[in-house]
């Protein structure tokens, strides 16, 4: 409002409304997201499949709603608003994708926000500051403002997967709880390969994803070749 006239910023004031309902359509998926996370969070599994699941559906329900912007733009503003709001039809679209892009970023920030990632909280902090900034210099028209948000929550989506993934190996690196499994052996040449191998394979796919190990083979002193057949 402050950089048009009362008429452009009620078209603005419209379809953003209009965006809002991407958003808020797709809000209880988060709902439901961040409890069924930080459960399995907190009992070691991991919780992947959740976040895809969730992703997924999320797009699927901002998009469809895009979609119908995309096809019935003026149709829709006229249902809720009236034909006097009929104008903004073609910024409708444009709105949809930005909230749609908008409203995927966020279910991504709640998801690490339920796996206890709290630093990328400071991307969408950063891009909110750079995009008043950038409206400020560039408020030539409405569909460029829509335009520049809509470019700026893609860059810092993008930017935030890259920087989440590098945070959560460090995270998976440093909280894993490393058990120790000590393997005795005297004269035991003709075993001891097939018995690391199976203790090794039970490991891998019996403990939780919180959980790393490490064996410990300890020689009694034995004079075959067992050192060898643990080395191989």
């Amino acid at each position: 409002k402050h950089f048009f006239s009362d008429h452009d910023a009620g078209l603005y004031a419209a379809i953003s409304t209009l965006g809002k309902v991407i958003f808020f359509a797709a809000s209880p998926i988060t709902s439901v997201m961040f409890p069924l996370a930080a459960r399995r969070k907190s009992s070691g599994n991991s919780s992947k499949d959740v976040f895809l699941i969730s992703v997924l559906i999320t797009t699927a329900v901002s998009f469809g709603i895009t979609a119908i912007y995309f096809l019935l733009p003026e149709f829709t503003i006229n249902l809720l608003y009236g034909h006097r709001y009929v104008g903004a039809g073609p910024l409708l679209v444009w709105m949809g994708m930005f909230i749609s892009v908008y409203t995927i970023s966020q279910q991504i920030v709640n998801y690490f926000l339920s796996i206890d990632v709290t630093s990328v909280v400071l991307i969408p902090l950063i891009t909110s500051i750079v995009q008043v900034i950038l409206i400020f210099i560039f408020h030539n028209s409405l569909l460029g403002i829509i335009q520049l948000s809509l470019s700026l929550v893609v860059i810092s989506t993008l930017f935030f997967l890259a920087y989440s993934r590098i945070i959560i190996e460090m995270k998976g690196k440093s909280s894993k709880i490393l058990l120790s499994v000590v393997v005795p052996s005297y004269k035991k040449e003709k075993t001891i390969r097939k018995d690391l191998e199976s203790i090794i394979e039970t490991l891998t796919n019996g403990l939780p994803d919180k959980y790393d190990f490490e064996l410990i083979c300890v020689e009694d002193g034995e004079m075959d070749n067992t050192k060898r057949e643990v080395a191989k």
